[in-house]
């Protein structure tokens, strides 16, 4: 115990030492290090590079798998249709077998009457139809997939024009027969065909089998059917026989056997339930 009258004893430090010491005791804020993160423009062209790679391969597949879908749906569409028009028209005129259809056998030059004016008083009434064809032929020239061109609505006496319906679909009535004598005593028979275009053309040139099919007019039973079959005798069954034969006859035209690629393309969808099959031999 110190004696005496000193200043009380205390730990507080003072002068210049102790201030220093009292700031060496408060906390500092730590250091804060900062990284910057980015890509280098080896990283971000390689990237690029990937995804034009992948790009490639997956967009046509994509569009491909797309312009399928748009045939498969029109095109069953267009059966309902016909079959709709068909009735309407006989609901207002007749049964179809009364009809003064413009050909009724014989040679070509027997046509009663042109067959764009018989579309146009029986069909036409009953499809939302926007634009005739267009006066240059080469705007509406078939083509099989071979890029082989065909006379398919080349003929005026048993082909109608060219008329475009409202969603972009062109349709096309064509007349013949393999009935001989008046269409009211046959029971079974062809009388024509409609081809028609799918949307997924644009402003392409009509590819059979592609953007272009056809549905046979048929007298059955005295009632006029559109059917996917271009003769009576086809059926799926006889498809499956002689698939190889309808598979390239679909890809290649065949004029000479009155039968043209379309009508066996439209057969080949259609004995698969309106789907495009696996082995068509068209590419989309």
């Amino acid at each position: 115990m110190r004696g005496g009258g000193g200043a009380p004893e205390s730990n507080t430090p003072c002068g210049f030492s102790g201030l220093f010491q009292k700031r060496h005791l408060i906390p500092q804020p730590a250091r804060i290090f900062y990284k910057q993160f980015g890509f280098t423009l080896a990283e971000v062209l390689t990237t690029l590079g990937i995804i034009g790679i992948i790009s490639s391969l997956t967009i046509p597949n994509l569009m491909g798998a797309y312009r399928k879908r748009v045939v498969e749906t029109e095109l069953k569409k267009s059966y309902s249709e016909f079959a709709n028009v068909i009735q309407r028209a006989e609901a207002d005129n007749e049964a179809a077998i009364y009809w003064e259809w413009p050909y009724k056998g014989g040679t070509q030059e027997s046509f009663a009457k042109p067959t764009e004016e018989f579309f146009h008083r029986y069909f036409a009434p009953y499809m939302n139809i926007t634009l005739e064809a267009r006066t240059d032929h080469d705007y509406y020239k078939v083509y099989d997939s071979a890029g082989i061109a065909t006379t398919i609505g080349t003929d005026t006496r048993n082909s109608s024009k060219w008329h475009e319906l409202a969603d972009g679909r062109a349709v096309l009535l064509n007349v013949y027969t393999t009935i001989s004598g008046d269409l009211n005593n046959a029971n079974k028979g062809t009388v024509g065909r409609f081809m028609v275009s799918t949307t997924n053309r644009g402003h392409q040139k009509f590819i059979a089998g592609k953007n272009l099919f056809s549905f046979t007019l048929q007298v059955k039973e005295r009632n006029l059917v559109p059917t996917a079959n271009a003769w009576p005798t086809w059926s799926c069954s006889v498809l499956d026989k002689r698939r190889d034969e309808f598979i390239k006859l679909c890809k290649s035209y065949s004029g000479a056997s009155g039968v043209s690629s379309q009508e066996y393309c439209t057969f080949l969808i259609y004995c698969n339930n309106w789907k495009i099959p696996d082995d068509y031999p068209i590419k989309f």
